[in-house]
């Protein structure tokens, strides 16, 4: 079964990735989507109200979002696995991707022990972690 397209018009569409791109300002969008210029202010303020407007630029905002997180996870792994940059860079870049793992930190699986009891203060030991990605300390 093929995909329905998604209702409103090409000018529509590219007013909600424009909304969804410059920070939510409806005049703009109007104007980068091919809008008059000189109507803009009103036809974006009533096409940013139009529900499947809105659903468009919800649907563009999640894109973003799932690309921007790709990106920021990219550039973590690529600071972390990279021997030139500065150890602490290092250090901080494979924690971030430890928490975001939730291998460590307050979001971390398992947080709870088999009696459901939380494990306040429990210290995490993840230099295992960190000596696999090459940032763990030497043994002298």
């Amino acid at each position: 079964m093929d995909k329905m397209p998604a209702p409103g018009t090409e000018m529509q569409r590219r007013f909600a990735v424009a909304y969804a791109n410059n920070g939510g300002s409806a005049t703009k969008a109007a104007i980068e989507a091919g809008y008059s210029e000189h109507s803009a202010k009103d036809i974006g303020r009533i096409t940013a109200a139009l529900p499947h407007v809105l659903t468009m630029i919800v649907r563009e905002l999640v894109r973003m979002q799932a690309r921007s997180g790709a990106v920021g996870l990219g550039a973590l792994i690529n600071v972390a696995e990279n021997e030139k940059a500065a150890a602490a860079a290092r250090v901080a870049a494979a924690r971030t991707l430890l928490e975001h793992a939730r291998m460590i930190g307050p979001g971390r699986a398992n947080d709870d022990d088999e009696d459901g009891e939380e494990r306040g203060g429990e210290v995490v030991d993840y230099s295992a972690a960190l000596e696999r990605m090459g940032l763990g300390r030497k043994s002298a």
